[in-house]
């Protein structure tokens, strides 16, 4: 082996020892959730569940999921007979609008540090991913893209938590469109018309100013206040873009493209948001 071999066969070992996998943390707890919901999903009450996890998490092999999590998959596995209808229903309870006092305080007072905009309870954004041709009624999934898909609302505080979603719209269909009738607003809109004005979004231009939904100015002049608040406007909403790569790249399967009806890739798609 020449010497020039050996250096390069050392420094790929060097390189491979300094690359530690990055471990995804899940904060899913099945036994969170109500009793009977939990009998109707694992066919087991908590008792039996916790009876069967010290059985056989000793022999479960190592996993960036935990030995709960695996068990609970099992038997939703067995449960239903499809893994992907499994997972596909009852983890949406997971996903919650509402914020609390000290939530919105931390998130505001992150932001208004950061970036200088006062009062922000969260960023918006939109993504597409993509699907096979439909079908019926294709051209409504044919995207400005240039490619089928859903359009999915994500809505992220300032710890990247996603605090709504919506991914029942066709890729034709406008951010702003699927915003406009979303659970998601609806609450927001209820929440300003009975008094509570402490919730407000940062959105791009591609969403309409409200007074809980802040945008940036349209062709300011360069270096003027309203140029100088939409980089910031900018820079903070970068939040929500990097919530939806990390959601990509954890769930890849939404990096390619997903064989099923739309109706099925909605259903599919709910949990992949619980992080």
């Amino acid at each position: 082996m020449s010497y020039a071999v050996a250096v390069y066969l050392l420094m790929r070992i060097n390189r491979a020892e300094k690359v530690k996998p990055k471990i995804l943390r899940d904060h899913s707890n099945p036994l969170e959730i109500p009793e009977q919901l939990f009998i109707s999903q694992f066919r087991l009450n908590k008792d039996a569940f916790g009876m069967v996890m010290g059985v056989v998490e000793p022999h479960l092999l190592r996993s960036s999921l935990s030995p709960m999590l695996q068990l609970a998959t099992t038997l939703r596995f067995l449960a239903e007979g499809s893994y992907q209808t499994a997972v596909g229903n009852g983890f949406n309870e997971w996903i919650q609008m509402a914020m609390d006092e000290r939530e919105k305080h931390q998130c505001m007072q992150h932001l208004y540090e950061k970036y200088k905009i006062p009062g922000i309870t969260g960023c918006i954004d939109g993504t597409h991913v993509k699907i096979i041709k439909p079908h019926l009624y294709e051209h409504l999934y044919y995207n400005r893209k240039g490619y089928f898909s859903m359009n999915t609302m994500i809505i992220c505080d300032h710890n990247m938590q996603i605090r709504a979603d919506d991914s029942r719209y066709a890729g034709a269909s406008h951010d702003s469109f699927v915003w406009n009738i979303s659970s998601a607003r609806q609450y927001i809109q209820n929440q300003y018309r009975t008094g509570d004005r402490t919730y407000r979004f940062l959105g791009d231009c591609g969403y309409g100013i409200e007074p809980f939904l802040l945008t940036p100015y349209r062709y300011p002049q360069f270096n003027s206040q309203q140029y100088k608040f939409n980089l910031a406007h900018s820079a903070a909403r970068n939040i929500v873009e990097r919530t939806i790569g990390v959601l990509k790249n954890r769930f890849r399967c939404l990096l390619g493209t997903l064989h099923y009806s739309p109706e099925k890739v909605v259903k599919y798609m709910e949990p992949e948001f619980v992080g």
